[in-house]
């Protein structure tokens, strides 16, 4: 098992994120430490980290890469374990995530990718409710654990809702990254949403657990506060559907979601 923490500019988060990683009921991992040239106090709070047992790479740019996702592709590229857990370094994890999550692993279902419920958390970890459309939409289908193949799934994706709250809520095998999948490292904000497109198109098998075992922070860091990584999020929907379009399996529901989607982001533009 190989935990990738890619960082930039995080060290208000930093340490409850390593704590709760380094105190899993599951201990068999390693963790990649990656900190992409940040410029706040987290190369001093890493480096307490440095010598952890746990700790096989720290890993420290001195430029900033401009991705989050190239990093995702630096820490894959050492990592030893079969499984890929990348906890973001803003958000924190029940101790109990990886026993449950690798637990899926092993029953008959025989998933690809497991993924867990959210508390969405603020910069002080106080529980802010499920606030997100994503949430509100798809209240009832969360409440429950399920099982679903890719094709299926996907429909919970588009036209521009990524079911899977963030990367930190999953775990899922190295053996599934191909070439098409480290395309993730040209998108600049959703890389992640084209990541699970992707897995889906592949037609891989995903295990849903209701248990809020992630906590995914909302903060003035993040894509929605910043206009500029905004309008990049619209582009790369469309680049993404455009994916989804040219595999050219039929699913007339999911062609109807995204030209919908087109014609409300040309008329919004009029």
């Amino acid at each position: 098992m190989s935990i990738i923490i890619p960082n930039y500019n995080h060290a208000k988060f930093l340490q409850k994120r390593l704590d709760t990683i380094i105190n899993q009921t599951y201990q068999n991992f390693e963790v990649i430490i990656l900190d992409d040239a940040s410029t706040d106090r987290s190369i001093d709070i890493l480096k307490t980290y440095k010598n952890h047992e746990k700790i096989s790479h720290f890993i420290v740019n001195t430029q900033n890469s401009g991705s989050p996702f190239k990093q995702w592709f630096k820490g894959i590229s050492v990592a030893r374990g079969d499984y890929i857990w990348i906890a973001e370094s803003d958000d924190f994890a029940s101790p109990l995530f990886l026993e449950k999550v690798l637990g899926c692993f092993n029953r008959s279902y025989a998933p690809d990718v497991v993924f867990v419920g959210t508390t969405n958390v603020d910069a002080n970890n106080n529980d802010i409710g499920n606030t997100t459309r994503i949430e509100r939409k798809y209240e009832k289908l969360l409440e429950k654990d399920f099982n679903m193949a890719g094709k299926e799934f996907l429909n919970y994706f588009m036209p521009d809702y990524c079911i899977i709250r963030n990367v930190s809520s999953a775990v899922f095998k190295k053996s599934l990254l191909s070439e098409k999948a480290k395309k993730v490292i040209t998108y600049k904000t959703i890389g992640d949403f084209y990541f699970w497109v992707h897995l889906c198109l592949e037609n891989y098998r995903f295990t849903y657990m209701s248990e809020k075992l992630n906590f995914m922070r909302k903060h003035e860091g993040t894509v929605r506060n910043n206009a500029k990584k905004m309008t990049y999020r619209k582009k790369e929907y469309r680049l993404i559907h455009r994916v989804v379009l040219l595999r050219k399996w039929f699913n007339y529901a999911l062609i109807k979601k995204i030209i919908i989607y087109n014609i409300k982001s040309v008329v919004r533009k009029a």
